[in-house]
């Protein structure tokens, strides 16, 4: 409808609210916004699509990075900015006794961003709006590690991933890796 535009009131810390506005008028006094502190929930749910290594693989090679796609473009400071081995990470990758692993964490919007093209086009082209984790160093064989995105990664909207964690907020990913040996045809096969 060209009668009316909407006006947006944004201030950091504060969810985005819109507000119709008819403009059949030319003047506008005393308009009022009702503004909510917080991020907002918006937009369309945050579900994972591909994950590599798939949920219960085993044989994952122990010198590959992990990605989970997402249906929907997520907040880049929330993905990278996390120290993988903090306890306040919101991305982390934990062996089977509970130590995280140092790495590097990532989001690949798509597999030809300046400067990630390397990173990013390690993986299918069909891979959107990846949480990346590389670790530093090869993980240790024959050993269960888990890949865990919490909800302090939300969408460009605000709203959290729904995943398969506890309280369906985040996602984890469950994996062995292969022996003490890197042949592929023993370690696994990419999961795409």
């Amino acid at each position: 409808d060209n009668n009316f535009m909407h006006i947006i009131f944004y201030a950091s810390e504060y969810c985005e609210i819109p507000r119709p506005l008819d403009v059949k008028s030319s003047s506008h006094f005393g308009i009022n916004f009702e503004v909510q502190e917080g991020s907002c929930i918006a937009g369309e749910e945050v579900v994972p699509q591909e994950a590599y290594p798939h949920n219960n693989m085993s044989g994952f090679p122990v010198d590959m990075p992990l990605y989970v796609s997402m249906s929907e473009p997520l907040d880049r400071p929330s993905v990278e900015n996390n120290d993988a081995t903090s306890d306040d990470s919101s991305v982390y990758l934990m062996d089977e006794n509970g130590t995280r692993i140092d790495g590097g964490i990532f989001y690949c919007q798509n597999n030809s961003l300046i400067g990630q093209e390397v990173l990013c086009g390690t993986m299918p082209s069909s891979i959107n709006n990846a949480v990346v984790f590389w670790p530093y160093e090869d993980l240790d064989p024959d050993w269960r590690h888990e890949f865990v995105i919490t909800s302090g990664v939300v969408a460009e909207t605000g709203r959290p991933i729904s995943g398969n964690s506890d309280d369906g907020n985040g996602h984890k990913v469950t994996f062995w890796t292969c022996g003490d040996y890197k042949d592929p045809a023993y370690c696994g096969t990419p999961g795409y």
